[in-house]
């Protein structure tokens, strides 16, 4: 939340409002009410400089309901209103802007808060002003004055200073309106003499917030390329266990093919050596039982025939 107050004194809106939706979630966790008073009050002011009139309604109101919801005392509720106050006062509804000034003035007097008592009476003034109570517009301004000349800035004087001018011409008295202007014209030199210096302060604090900012780029640009590296390594790696591990099961499935080609080539090599077992044991049947034959046969022809012996003694005896 400091870091949004900061940003904002600095004139960076932007930045202001990222890190007060930061502080949000941070605080989110530990539902503390009374914060989020600060956080919302910082987003609307922040966004009212901006001109997002609408999220800075949206913010202050929100801002309000957690002062009645945590019953919240100090001067939060008086910025609030005088807040809420301009607010419709930019949107031309200044009986309601004199509503919340009034609101504000009130709860400035409760408190004994004379900073909250001059900035309500002065917008309180302007309201009055533009609803063309003089006189009552008047009594306010003064009175805004007379304590801002012993609490607040040259710029919140002059701010006042201009009112009372502008009060004192609608009705009539310029010797006082002259007065008021002078001081108002003295007052803004001043001023301008100061606007210089701060400008002078606030483009150093851009210029070192935009070279921090660079640095923070090129540190979050470099831990990136480091990240996409290592995740390209990673992914290489996964990718190359991924081929390996494909690889080697083609590897398994090819020996495993070949494993059960072979069984089957054996068991068909098995089945043809057994037929062909098989086979030539009926060949050496059929064989045995052919020699058999002859052999038995040859017994019969050789008991029929008779013997050469007794075939040449025959012979002989004829001769």
């Amino acid at each position: 939340m400091l870091a949004g107050d900061l940003f904002a004194k600095i004139g960076l809106e932007h930045e202001a409002i990222k890190f007060y939706n930061k502080a949000l979630v941070e605080y989110e966790k530990n539902k503390d009410s009374t914060e989020y008073v600060y956080i919302y009050l910082g987003l609307g002011s922040t966004y009212a400089i901006i001109a997002n009139y609408e999220e800075a309604n949206k913010n202050f109101k929100q801002a309000l309901s957690c002062t009645k919801a945590s019953d919240h005392s100090g001067t939060s509720p008086i910025e609030i209103n005088i807040e809420l106050g301009r607010l419709e006062y930019k949107f031309k509804n200044f009986s309601a802007a004199a509503d919340y000034h009034k609101l504000a003035l009130e709860l400035s007097l409760q408190i004994g808060f004379p900073g909250g008592e001059a900035i309500s009476s002065h917008e309180l003034a302007k309201d009055l002003f533009q609803l063309k109570k003089y006189a009552e517009a008047k009594k306010h301004a003064e009175r805004s004055l007379e304590i801002k000349k012993k609490i607040t800035s040259v710029e919140q004087i002059m701010r006042t200073e201009k009112i009372c001018f502008r009060i004192d011409s609608a009705i009539g008295n310029y010797k006082e309106a002259l007065i008021h202007y002078m001081a108002f014209m003295t007052l803004q030199n001043k001023l301008n003499t100061e606007e210089i210096h701060r400008s002078s302060i606030k483009e150093d604090l851009n210029h070192k917030f935009e070279e921090e900012k660079e640095k923070e780029k090129l540190v979050q640009q470099k831990k990136e390329a480091e990240a996409a590296s290592e995740l390209k390594q990673q992914k290489f790696i996964r990718n190359s266990l991924f081929i390996g591990f494909l690889l080697l099961g083609l590897v398994a499935l090819i020996i495993l093919r070949n494993y059960f080609a072979k069984k089957k080539l054996s068991a068909e090599l098995a089945n043809k050596n057994h037929e062909i077992s098989h086979q030539k044991h009926l060949i050496e049947e059929k064989q045995k039982e052919v020699l058999d034959s002859i052999r038995y046969a040859k017994r019969i022809q050789t008991s029929l025939l008779p013997t050469e012996k007794y075939i040449e003694r025959i012979f002989k005896d004829k001769k």
